[in-house]
């Protein structure tokens, strides 16, 4: 077993401890959740909020992939401002959870002892508390900064797991608990209760099966215990299932080290190339994570196995251009790693001076990191294992006994087994038959403890392998069981359920001729309903269709009275012959627009029989000042209430309208262009209509009499104020202005008097 094995398995065997995010304070932080917690920060406020934000951001540099100072240092400072707020506020789950975080920060800096005094504190705070899951969370942290260092060390670990455990448990975190039953089961691999140590991994497994767990950590630390075991066939398969789990849950963080297992199994059956292979697929894993210190221990097993193939050339050109692309730096332990690499290059191409100065050198950073553990028993059994090489047998004895003395408080079997086989050939050499003989007989005895774990192993591979069967025919014969009683009772739900169906279909054939009995009864009053209804349509109908004949007879008759209105102007227009033609002609448009526009505004109405007066009155204005007004600035005042007329008496008003504004327009500003009309138009308190247009003209002569006078507009007016029986008054007031006053008739149909004749008795 090289020392490069005990390296990354040792790594892979805390890899449940330190990776597994069950049971720690908070879950894996991600860069985005620590960018969201700086921005949280900068406007909150010193309270209990702002305590658990900078913890929060204290765990994410603590737990941060990669080996940066600046890391560790930007979690001391989130720490130092959290636990002062947290004392100031008295926060004690703020104080106990920042205590918790130091412990770790100094656990990783070699302040073990002041780390465990801090996580003791915070577990004596949280035993005083009344929340369980923290004080959970605190006996797992205070076992975490214990070393595998001694047996009773060790022991001390199990005991905060399984108070943990018991926590966890009792807060139903079944998680948490399971996970703590993992790590006790590390411990017991360690200290080399193999078999002990595979029953309750299989346990692990079995729970967070049922929990629906990840389960690449457990598969992980099965395939360790198997390759520890010998069980190489386990431990491969094992390997595989994690690999397989972790890509499908697609939480691959910790893909390295479950290569770094699959690779260690190989290598033990020396198929270097297939080892290497995974140890290959892991360098390049860590490389993306900037992990340098397990970039350089795996790119020491990849020498390892192009040297045990003859390529130790090579192997060393790889590294060299490794540590390039990865130094070191101030890392101890990626030293170490640089150096024993190295070593093995140049003992392997029998450069022993290069060879012996690295070895030493990783002896000397070993003793300076003051690791009382298996991997310095392992350095010592590397550079034994060296000077037996070169027949330094004095210096071999050294080291290999004192890798022995080292071994003997971790209890590693097979470490053991192969620093007696090297002593035993030290002291063949050396002619200490005797102590070589012991060491053989010591040697065997220990191969022999390891062929029996092994076959102890395979042993119990197969009990558990028969409990599974039993079990799952246990499981098949409940199934039947309960496939048979689910069986019966569903014949009797059946027979129940058409019993329920038979009685409920009876009910609803009961609804259902209720129902059409309902319906032809609601039938008939709804026929009779619409019978009465049509009959009443029809009524309205008849009456419409009469409504629409009388409509008929009096548009014709409307049609009719308007010729005949036209006919009776144009023969009085013949009465002045003076007049050219152009003139008769415009007078006669005009008119004829005055009238029309009366129609327009009628059918343009909702009732076809009423005139909106002031509507009208607007646009005959607009017309007239288009037609007359041109050159002259003339300012119409229009004051009209909303007026509304019958046709019979909107038709003379409208001629009567036209006259009087066409008069004032023509000679009421003989000597300016400039002029106002006023036209007013209302209802009075006597339910009355007024008419008045006024000007502010030259006026009417001195002496000007209606009845004398000989105008045809002045005549029209007087004939057509009679037809609607106006009180008319034409008079001087600063200019011309008449007035009308009538009172409004219903259309009554009965013949008038023609125009002609009105206008002839004016």
């Amino acid at each position: 077993m090289t020392r490069y094995c005990y390296i990354f398995i040792l790594q892979l065997i805390f890899v449940f401890a330190v990776q597994a995010s069950e049971s720690r304070l908070f879950p894996d932080p991600t860069k985005a959740s620590a960018d969201s917690l700086l921005i949280a920060l900068r406007g909150s406020k010193a309270d209990t909020n702002k305590v658990m934000l900078l913890l929060k951001l204290a765990n994410y540099y603590v737990y941060k992939p990669g080996e940066h100072k600046a890391d560790m240092d930007s979690s001391g400072t989130c720490l130092a401002t959290a636990l002062s707020l947290s004392n100031s506020l008295h926060f004690k789950k703020g104080q106990i959870i920042s205590l918790l975080l130091w412990g770790v920060v100094f656990s990783e800096s070699q302040g073990i002892g002041r780390a465990q005094r801090i996580t003791r504190k915070a577990v004596a705070l949280s035993e005083a508390s009344t929340e369980t899951l923290i004080t959970a969370k605190a006996w797992f942290y205070l076992a975490e900064v214990y070393p595998n260092s001694n047996e009773a060390t060790l022991n001390y670990k199990i005991s905060c797991y399984q108070r943990a455990m018991t926590l966890f448990n009792q807060a139903g975190d079944k998680e948490a608990g399971t996970d703590m039953l993992g790590r006790i089961a590390n411990i017991h691999y360690v200290q080399g209760h193999y078999p002990q140590a595979l029953r309750e991994f299989l346990g692990v497994l079995a729970q967070f099966k049922a929990l629906n767990a990840p389960l690449f950590y457990t598969y992980n630390l099965l395939a360790v215990v198997s390759t520890g075991m010998g069980n190489y066939h386990e431990s491969i398969k094992y390997g595989h299932a994690a690999i397989e789990d972790a890509k499908v849950r697609n939480d691959t963080t910790d893909l390295g080290y479950f290569y770094l297992v699959l690779a260690r199994a190989y290598y033990d059956l020396n198929q270097w190339d297939a080892g290497r292979q995974y140890l290959e697929m892991a360098l390049h894993h860590f490389e993306n994570l900037h992990e340098t210190m397990m970039v350089l221990s795996t790119g020491n097993g990849i020498c390892k196995g192009m040297i045990k193939v003859g390529k130790a050339k090579d192997a060393l050109t790889f590294y060299s251009k490794l540590v390039k692309k990865n130094p070191p730096g101030n890392s101890l332990l990626s030293k170490v790693a640089v150096m024993q690499s190295y070593g093995d290059c140049y003992l392997a191409l029998k450069k022993f001076d290069l060879a012996e100065k690295n070895y030493l050198g990783m002896i000397a950073l070993e003793e300076q990191l003051k690791r009382d553990n298996v991997e310095l028993a392992g350095s010592y059994k590397q550079i034994g294992n060296y000077y037996l090489i070169v027949r330094d047998y004095a210096k071999a004895k050294y080291y290999l006994q004192k890798a022995l003395k080292f071994n003997g408080r971790y209890v590693n079997v097979r470490l053991a087994s192969q620093l007696h086989s090297l002593l035993f050939k030290v002291d063949s050499a050396q002619g200490n038959y005797l102590n070589a003989i012991a060491h053989h007989q010591q040697f065997k005895l220990l191969s022999d403890s390891i062929f029996n774990i092994a076959k102890a192993s395979k042993i119990a591979s197969l009990n558990i392998q028969y409990d599974i069967k039993e079990k799952e025919k246990n499981i098949a014969l409940l199934n039947r069981q309960s496939i048979i009683q689910k069986a019966t009772i569903r014949e009797k739900e059946i027979q129940r359920n058409a019993t329920i169906g038979g009685a409920i279909m009876l009910f609803l054939f009961s609804i259902l001729i209720y129902n059409q009995y309902r319906i032809k009864k609601r039938s008939n009053e709804q026929l009779t309903v619409q019978q009465s209804e049509i009959s009443h349509k029809n009524s309205a109908l008849l009456k419409l269709i009469e409504e629409k004949e009388w409509l008929l007879k009096e548009v014709h008759h409307r049609v009719k009275n308007n010729l005949q209105t036209v006919i009776s102007l144009l023969e009085l227009q013949t009465a002045y012959p003076e007049q050219n033609s152009l003139t008769v002609i415009r007078n006669s448009q005009r008119r004829v627009f005055a009238m029309s526009l009366v129609h327009q505004k009628l059918y343009q109405s909702d009732d076809v029989r009423i005139v909106k007066m002031n509507l009208y009155l607007k646009e005959l204005v607009d017309y007239l000042k288009e037609s007359l007004g041109a050159g002259k600035t003339i300012r119409f005042r229009l004051n009209l209430d909303p007026v509304e007329l019958e046709v019979a008496t909107a038709v003379p008003l409208a001629l009567i309208l036209n006259e009087a504004i066409t008069n004032a327009l023509k000679y009421a500003f003989p000597t300016s262009d400039e002029g106002e009309i006023s036209i007013s138009m209302g209802i009075t308190v006597a339910e009355q209509i007024y008419l008045t247009i006024a000007d502010n003209g030259v006026g009417l002569p001195a002496h000007f009499n209606m009845q004398n006078h000989n105008s045809l507009g002045m005549k029209l007016i007087a004939g057509l104020s009679n037809d609607i029986d106006a009180d008319l008054k034409i008079e001087n007031d600063n200019g011309t202005k008449i007035s009308l006053i009538f009172r409004p008739e219903e259309d009554d149909d009965q013949p008038r008097e023609t125009l002609e004749e009105q206008i002839q008795k004016s």
